[in-house]
């Protein structure tokens, strides 16, 4: 656990900074270069992948082909590793490179006390030290305010209560004031700070105390906020000849330490249990498919960052992105009717947990997991070769709260009622049984990935390393390359009967909530839902399924410490575990169009022949 908190503290550590430094620049200093032509906007950072769309119907991108030879999964795990290998290959080795990085690749200084951030940094071994791309596209929108209107906002969002969000103040390098959110929330930021809040200004937070986004900023208006940022202040700031390693000591427009100001006014607009798909879509380019104004014409444009016809998942950042995507607004829970929602249509620097892809809270490291909220236990945790060969998943009709008849077009409703349903599946299999996998086809038994087993618990000062090692381990292994190159053959889809592979998934709802009365006795009626499970009864099984719930999945740290392979289909945005997520990208599922393949092999059902699965050694 302590790996995970040096990597939750030491995100928020810079967010926070990267965050502030916008607030300690007068008005005046950042507008003075505008209309200069000596001054460039900062260029954005390159990816390896620029995503488009096509608006015009039927002009849908057909998804990548199938590589021959091993299944696409091993073709989709190696480029992730070697992109990520190449990642922290490139890394800068002292602090005045990690400068120039910085600026070469966000045309900005670093923020105030960067310095302090890479003693942290290097001694706890972090070794993605110049990565801090999630926190230049949530930032740069604000680099187009006046930083007066970013604090006089802070304050507006937090005079009243009916905002539902938490309010944090920090004085003279303390917190010294909350107010609002859950009672466990409180001491757990205090205690997420605690080593950098000595560093920061005086200020006021504004965290969101609900799962769901908040902020979301109709298109127009965000391509002008960018836009003068990208043209005006942020030039402004990288040009100027001299600079502080310090924030402004008491910036105006704060409250009173101690309470909040009262502010009368609000802007923003509760409406629980309603449809929000036209207010999450608003800020989408208007020629996206998410903007078409014909219903019978929206369709998503997403195939290509797939690879083949079962959609292995090539850039989950397309994948989740909803501006591509319009059939998430009938398939996912949150769109249908959320179970809580106040949203605000104007730029207000908001702290969420989690987001959707449209919406602009600043994403942080979540509490939540800072706190062990849900803890592993590893004395419960059984040997790999000990655990039942399933998928396995429980939960509870979260998501969105069902009205109508609404829980028909939620995401885990579906997904629960499509993996028991009686009807046919889609499998990948090779064209011959035997010359792609380690194993013979009658070896019917699985193994964990060698790599994920258990390993004694490092010294204090490996456990970063050990930590980032262990997260490359999760992922089952290549075949050997000497059994790659011989036959590169093409892997083909069939359909079967889903119901013959029943006994691969153990998928059920144990609770039903957030409904109608009439809606919740529709559902009991619909599934068959079990008894309660306990916490560490997915650690029974090999497989363990992780959904999005309301917004991001609370037992997502616990699964990923355990001695079993996660599988993670998602649509939430969040601020930690970029880098894990770059190396499984290959195991990611969008939509849960089909997973019957991905966990046929994995699990190495035996009625696969031919044409069976390689598995994991």
């Amino acid at each position: 656990m302590r790996n995970r908190q040096i990597g939750v503290i030491g995100a928020f550590f810079i967010l926070i900074f990267c965050f502030f430094s916008i607030s300690k620049t007068s008005p005046g200093s950042l507008r003075t270069q505008s209309g200069k032509g000596g001054t460039q906007a900062p260029q954005p950072p390159k990816t390896k992948e620029i995503i488009t769309f096509t608006s015009k119907k039927f002009a849908t991108t057909k998804p990548g082909p199938v590589p021959g030879g091993p299944h696409p999964i091993w073709h989709l795990i190696n480029d992730a590793e070697r992109e990520f290998e190449a990642v922290k290959a490139r890394q800068s080795k002292n602090l005045r490179a990690a400068v120039a990085e910085y600026r070469r690749r966000y045309g900005l200084p670093p923020p105030p006390h960067f310095d302090k951030w890479w003693a942290f940094a290097k001694s706890k071994n972090v070794q993605l030290v110049d990565e801090f791309d999630t926190v230049h596209e949530l930032l740069t929108p604000f680099w187009g305010l006046k930083p007066s209107t970013i604090r006089a906002r802070a304050r507006e969002a937090l005079g009243t209560t009916d905002n539902q969000l938490m309010g944090l103040q920090v004085r003279n390098g303390n917190v010294s004031h909350i107010f609002g959110g859950f009672e466990w929330v409180g001491p757990a930021m205090v205690s997420m700070m605690q080593s950098f809040v000595k560093h920061l200004p005086d200020m006021d937070l504004a965290f969101n105390a609900n799962d769901e986004p908040r902020v979301v900023v109709p298109h127009d208006d965000m391509v002008r906020l960018v836009h003068t940022a990208q043209t005006k202040n942020m030039p402004a700031a990288n040009a100027a000849k001299s600079l502080r390693n310090g924030f402004t000591k008491k910036p105006a427009g704060l409250s009173y330490n101690g309470r909040f100001d009262e502010v009368k006014l609000t802007r923003f607009s509760l409406f629980a249990h309603q449809p929000v798909w036209t207010h999450s879509r608003m800020s989408c380019p208007t020629d996206s498919p998410s903007r078409n104004l014909e219903e019978d014409e929206q369709f998503d444009d997403i195939e290509k960052y797939a690879v083949g016809d079962l959609g292995f998942v090539s850039n989950w950042t397309a994948m989740s992105d909803v501006c591509l995507s319009p059939s998430l607004g009938s398939t996912y829970g949150f769109f249908e009717r959320p179970n809580a929602y106040g949203v605000v249509h104007d730029l207000f620097p908001i702290f969420s947990q989690s987001k959707i892809s449209s919406y602009a809270d600043i994403i942080y490291p979540s509490p939540w997991y800072w706190a062990d909220k849900v803890p592993y236990t590893e004395d419960s945790d059984p040997a790999w070769d000990k655990k039942l060969n399933r998928l396995y998943w429980r939960g509870s009709t979260t998501g969105g709260f069902s009205r109508n008849g609404g829980w028909r077009r939620q995401h885990r409703q579906r997904f629960v009622q499509k993996i028991n349903a009686p009807d046919q599946a889609k499998i990948l299999n090779p064209p011959s049984t035997g010359t792609l996998g380690r194993r013979s086809p009658d070896d019917t038994t699985t193994t964990k990935p060698a790599q994920q087993q258990k390993q004694p618990k490092p010294a204090p000062q490996d456990q970063h390393q050990s930590q980032d090692q262990d997260q490359e381990k999760q992922q089952p292994q290549e075949p050997p390359q000497q059994q790659q190159q011989p036959q590169q053959q093409q892997w083909t889809t069939r359909e079967v009967p889903r119901g013959e592979y029943k006994q691969l998934f153990d998928i059920f709802f144990s609770h039903v909530g957030q409904c109608d009365p009439s809606d919740c006795d529709a559902q009991r009626a619909f599934f068959p839902v079990q008894e309660y499970a306990k916490r560490d009864d997915a650690l029974q099984y090999k497989h363990v399924l992780d959904m999005d719930g309301n917004a991001f999945s609370g037992r997502f740290y616990a699964f990923l410490r355990s001695r079993s392979l996660v599988f993670k289909p998602s649509s939430i945005r969040v601020a930690a575990l970029q880098g894990l997520r770059l190396a499984a990208a290959g195991l990611v599922r969008k939509g849960f169009v089909e997973p019957l393949s991905l966990v046929a092999l994995y699990t190495g059902h035996p009625r696969l022949r031919p044409g069976r699965p390689v598995l994991p050694a």
